[in-house]
């Protein structure tokens, strides 16, 4: 049995155990936690470690130089693209496909607000290695997806206050500057807030080819804030094919959220 089998199958059965159990039972539980901890006990079986590590690295160290640095199986080949993008780079969405991109479009999980701080957003040119600022502003900038009708959204996850911009002819647009408090965009051309998704700490986000969308908020009760839960979001239009021609046509306009508490 894989590894990936093996760990499918124990969230599974912590997912089907919370559903089961009583609703006053479910309130008082913190589901995260009890995942997290039985990822923590089975670290070395699972992933080969000993324990999780504690905290990310946040300064650059001085390793070997380039693909140097990476040890991977005899067949497998490294390229260094860029050494030049966020510090606190996250998750990555390539464009415009995945079989042949030419880009890779970067969230930085960073306090976009801070005064001189680096990019939110980044582009970078798997080519040349050329990397681009895109949007500025953004507070915890973790998911990042490609659309089935080809603009790109990211989403904030920064507490009750996150929220999804969608961003349209990605390898346009250069410094647009965002407002985290507001959701106002210097912009809205191009990058725009998507309100009707609501506002939370967004993380893992699917997209169906018709627009409806599943994403997962990171709070949870043991934060002392609302939140917790797994998220839909079915569009008022739903999507039927093909690239958009401006962010108005977009299925993000407008919708309905329903949510699952765990």
């Amino acid at each position: 049995m894989s590894v990936r089998d093996l760990l499918g199958k124990s969230i599974f059965a912590v997912a089907v155990s919370a559903v089961c159990v009583a609703p006053a039972m479910v309130a008082a539980s913190d589901f995260g936690k009890r995942v997290e901890d039985r990822l923590n006990a089975r670290s070395f079986k699972w992933f080969g470690f000993g324990s999780p590590l504690q905290q990310s690295a946040n300064t650059p160290q001085n390793m070997d130089p380039g693909d140097e640095a990476v040890e991977v199986a005899g067949k497998l080949r490294v390229k260094l693209v860029s050494a030049e993008v966020g510090v606190d780079a996250d998750m990555i969405a390539l464009w415009p496909d995945s079989e042949h991109p030419t880009h890779a479009i970067i969230c930085n999980e960073i306090d976009g607000t801070e005064a001189g701080a680096a990019a939110s957003v980044q582009r970078v040119d798997l080519a040349s290695g050329t990397v681009s600022d895109m949007v500025f502003g953004l507070i915890s900038c973790d998911p990042v997806r490609r659309t089935p009708w080809g603009t790109v959204i990211v989403g904030e996850e920064s507490g009750p206050d996150g929220r999804v911009y969608e961003i349209f002819d990605p390898l346009t647009v250069t410094n647009v500057q965002v407002t985290h408090e507001t959701g106002d965009s210097s912009d809205l051309t191009h990058v725009v807030a998507r309100t009707a998704l609501g506002q939370l700490s967004y993380e893992g986000i699917v997209i169906l080819p018709n627009g409806i969308t599943y994403y997962g908020d990171e709070l949870r009760p043991s934060t002392g804030k609302a939140g917790g839960g797994i998220y839909k979001f079915v569009p008022t239009t739903l999507h039927d094919g093909g690239p958009i021609g401006n962010l108005t046509e977009s299925p993000y306009v407008a919708g309905s959220v329903y949510v699952l508490r765990l």
